[in-house]
């Protein structure tokens, strides 16, 4: 198999943003609690076997 298409990153998508690596998970967890930039309620769904949290309204 030819690596170029075998879905593997071999080099970082840009050294020094950040950003690469790290996430903020500013909703998870936080089903049903208001949305730290919007207020609305927070949704919890199943999407492939994985509980997903996010705000219906800003997509926070």
């Amino acid at each position: 198999m030819n690596p170029r298409h075998s879905g593997k990153l071999f080099n970082k998508l840009h050294v020094g943003d950040g950003k690469t690596g790290r996430y903020q998970m500013y909703v998870h967890g936080r089903e049903n609690e208001p949305c730290p930039r919007c207020s609305s309620p927070i949704r919890k769904e199943e999407i492939s076997s994985h509980q997903t949290y996010f705000c219906p309204r800003c997509q926070y």
